[in-house]
């Protein structure tokens, strides 16, 4: 299944809950349902073809690791 070309679409259901289990399995609890949705529709708006699974997931998983929004300095340093 992993090698089977999907259209990334961010109304398919079936691969969004194929997406959010694969992050859920990879980071228990790390993320929230929200973010993965967010991460999600960012992944699908990277590509404009047909592209294979195992390659959309691994997007994903770059997308929610690498392209987090940074934390505002008010919630870093609130003292200041």
């Amino acid at each position: 299944m992993q090698d089977e070309k999907i259209w990334p679409d961010t109304t398919d259901d079936d691969l969004w809950t194929a997406a959010r289990a694969d992050i859920d399995a990879k980071y228990p609890g790390r993320f929230s349902e929200e973010y993965i949705r967010d991460a999600f529709e960012r992944t699908c708006a990277k590509f404009d073809d047909y592209v294979p699974l195992s390659r959309f997931l691994k997007k994903l998983r770059v997308v929610c690791l690498w392209e987090r929004p940074l934390v505002p300095d008010e919630i870093l340093f609130p003292d200041e």
